[in-house]
């Protein structure tokens, strides 16, 4: 498989992912969704085991407390964008929770360039603020 596949597939599945479960939320609520959604991951983790406990071994004191605060955060914020979606009014609202969401990817790359030292490219800067430009042309009340 290459990068193509994988991200054709990546953007078919969050693309589509939500459609069944905002049908099962209106049934059984959003934490049970959190709850199904956090099995599946368990799930697909053992399934890909073989891959993932390679590494294992590496783990240090202080690498396995980042990784920690790293699944932490996103366990907590992904539980909280699935709420957003579901508290969210209309569909304007919930194309503003993903856009929002969305431009968390692109803040990430400036914050590691901030503080790891890898600065952005001239043309990511310009995708974050195209990005923060459509989340503000998107509410704009004319």
């Amino acid at each position: 498989m290459n990068w193509i596949t994988a991200l054709i597939i990546c953007f078919v599945l969050w693309s589509t992912y939500a459609i069944p479960g905002n049908s099962a939320e209106k049934v059984h609520g959003v934490s049970v969704n959190f709850l199904f959604e956090t099995l599946a991951f368990i799930g697909v983790t053992i399934i890909l085991s073989s891959k993932i406990l390679e590494g294992l071994p590496n783990v240090t004191m202080k690498s396995g407390m980042q990784a920690s605060m790293m699944g932490i955060g996103s366990a907590v914020g992904f539980y909280f964008f699935i709420l957003a979606l579901s508290l969210a009014p209309d569909a304007k609202i919930i194309a503003l929770v993903v856009l929002v969401a969305g431009i968390t990817f692109p803040i990430q790359g400036a914050l590691f360039g901030f503080f790891g030292g890898d600065a952005l490219a001239t043309h990511q800067w310009l995708a974050i603020l195209g990005m923060g430009a459509c989340i503000a042309l998107y509410n704009w009340k004319f």
